[in-house]
């Protein structure tokens, strides 16, 4: 038993630190983000056609959940990288200003233009009508979720909701100002261990005032303060893990471990807390262990991800407004391409530009790479984060 207990410390100890590899490209960030994207799709396929999930078969959580999940996990280490790396307030504004915004007016235009196309109103009503117009402006100035556009949709099985992905950007927005506080206070810099108590006591806020009754026990209400406590963990962890990314061991057998303990926790109060602990993790390291062929491809493709979540919702409405009774898997196979292309152009012709520009008001090197680079971890004898 000791020997083999001296073994796996002895493989354990030979594991790549998350630190020693934070210094290079997360070869496999961009295609996990693609995927997550994916995933939404596929779970907005059987939401928007009235069908059950297969995985809640098993008593585990929606795709939809998941893939939300895996964004926030990336967007807490990432984000919290970038403050690091460039710790001033300016430039980590106009960052997370330029990656979100360009791409989400575009959509909420384009969207408008569609709704013209398919909308039961006469185009004069559609065009001139107040809600027409407020769509895109309080969604483009406050991330507001409400009103969809006239007459869009109406006949659609799940209704008039025009575009139900963009609910998780004031989420999103709200994660970004809380690292902005903890990195203009210092505590990102030198106290992480105030970080960490602060994301036990969000964990006991969870537990104790936020428990409902979906599959990754968040309450019902679905208001930004619930989605905002469960995801937020999900975002927290994901920075904690870069914050303390010089003691985190990048093992693939780590990664299987927290993978079936996150399984066998369904149909179980745990599952949620158990997968805000593990799948940030399991995130990581398939991001920074991934085969350097899928960044090659991923490369040459473009970061789709953002695109791709932005546009699929209303592409999948657009589908089901000519044939009503399509299921999943046929929008599913239908969705996929049509958003991918969508995100292509969103990505040639909006948001690579938008980072082109970003990279020039923020002074970064012209060759700089999008934010699957972090700095590295610090050396001892520099000091580093305290505790």
């Amino acid at each position: 038993m000791a020997t083999a207990v001296t073994r796996a410390r002895r493989s354990l100890a030979a594991v790549p630190r998350l630190g020693q590899l934070t210094g290079g490209r997360a070869r496999g960030m961009d295609v996990l983000r693609l995927a997550a994207a994916t995933l939404v799709i596929v779970a907005h396929s059987y939401a928007l056609t009235n069908h059950g999930e297969p995985l809640q078969r098993f008593g585990g959580p929606e795709f939809g959940d998941i893939a939300v999940a895996v964004f926030f996990a990336i967007s807490g280490f990432l984000v919290t990288a970038s403050w690091v790396s460039d710790p001033r307030l300016r430039s980590f504004v106009l960052r997370r200003a330029l990656r979100i915004l360009p791409g989400l007016w575009v959509v909420l235009l384009v969207t408008v233009a569609v709704g013209l196309v398919v909308t039961d109103l006469s185009p004069v009503s559609y065009l001139t009508s107040v809600s027409t117009w407020r769509y895109p402006l309080e969604r483009a100035v406050v991330f507001s979720t409400r009103p969809d556009l006239p007459g869009v949709f109406t006949t659609n099985p799940y209704g008039a909701a025009v575009n139900g992905s963009l609910w998780t950007l004031p989420v999103e927005v709200t994660a970004y100002g809380a690292t902005l506080i903890l990195g203009v206070s210092g505590l990102l810099a030198r106290r992480r261990s105030l970080v960490l108590l602060a994301v036990l006591a969000l964990f006991a806020v969870q537990e104790t005032a936020m428990r409902g009754t979906t599959s990754l026990g968040v309450t019902n209400a679905g208001s930004v303060l619930h989605w905002l406590v469960h995801f937020g963990l999900f975002y927290a962890v994901g920075a904690l893990l870069f914050l303390y990314r010089e003691r985190i061991p990048l093992s693939f057998a780590l990664a299987a471990a927290a993978l079936v303990v996150w399984l066998a926790s369904f149909h179980s109060e745990a599952l949620t807390v158990v997968g805000q602990l593990t799948l940030p993790y399991i995130v990581l390291v398939l991001g920074y262990r991934a085969p350097a062929a899928v960044d090659r491809v991923m490369r040459r493709i473009g970061d789709l991800s953002y695109g791709t979540y932005i546009y699929a919702f209303p592409v999948q409405q657009t589908i089901i407004h000519y044939d009503t009774h399509i299921g999943p898997v046929a929008l599913i196979a239908a969705t996929v391409p049509a958003t991918y292309a969508c995100a292509f152009l969103s990505w040639r012709l909006v948001e690579q530009p938008a980072l082109r520009l970003r990279r020039r008001l923020t002074r970064e090197p012209d060759g700089a790479p999008r934010a699957a680079v972090v700095p590295p971890s610090p050396a001892p004898a520099a000091g580093g984060s305290t505790g």
